[in-house]
């Protein structure tokens, strides 16, 4: 069997309802900033300066995420009772979840998410990523030999196969490599002519 995937389409079916809503109903969904303008989610920032996305779109995340904030008794306000109200009103929510957020440092802020049981990921930087276990797990940070350059680091393969994992052997040829190759075989040019070309610095 052939993978047949294209980088733009993970992206593309991330974006789920947006798609079925232009189709049906003709309405462009616009960029919504750091927060969901739907439901209790989004990008807050920490104590220490680090970020973290969560989201809470159904009935008993909402509820777990009040509890978790200290306020068990939000999700009977009926400003906030259904996910017809929450919507209406979901700047008070957010402006909650900012407090609560800025006023937690990371680990404490991810502990509490995770023992509630709220789904969430930190927003990483790549120095974040550099050591973070489940991309080394995972086999996403690989070190890779390059001609002249040592070893370099480098994305892993992606998406990981079971039978044909796949591997990544280089990390491209040094810089003019093919240079003769491409000048002869491609542009036809004989020996004499490329020992010309690098003699006037051309090449």
């Amino acid at each position: 069997q052939w993978i047949d995937a294209a980088l733009y389409e993970s992206a593309f079916r991330v974006m789920e309802f947006t798609t079925t809503m232009y189709g049906r109903q003709g309405i462009v969904r616009e960029r919504g900033g750091l927060q969901h303008a739907g439901w209790p989610g989004g990008a807050f920032e920490t104590q220490d300066g680090k970020w973290i996305v969560f989201t809470a779109p159904a009935q008993h995340l909402f509820e777990r995420l009040c509890a978790m904030i200290g306020q068990p008794d939000l999700p009977r306000d009926p400003r906030f009772a259904g996910a017809a109200e929450r919507p209406k009103n979901i700047d008070a929510i957010l402006e909650l979840m900012t407090q609560w957020f800025s006023g937690r440092r990371f680990d404490k802020a991810v502990a509490e998410l995770k023992a509630s049981d709220i789904p969430h990921s930190p927003i990483m930087s790549m120095a974040d990523i550099f050591v973070d276990p489940h991309y080394r797990a995972r086999q996403m940070l690989i070190d890779v030999q390059a001609e002249g350059l040592g070893s370099l680091p480098q994305p892993g393969v992606v998406p990981k196969l079971s039978l044909t994992p796949g591997r990544v052997t280089h990390a491209g040829a040094a810089l003019g490599r093919h240079t003769d190759e491409i000048l002869s075989g491609v542009l036809g040019l004989t020996a004499d002519e490329i020992v010309s070309l690098r003699a006037e610095r051309v090449v």
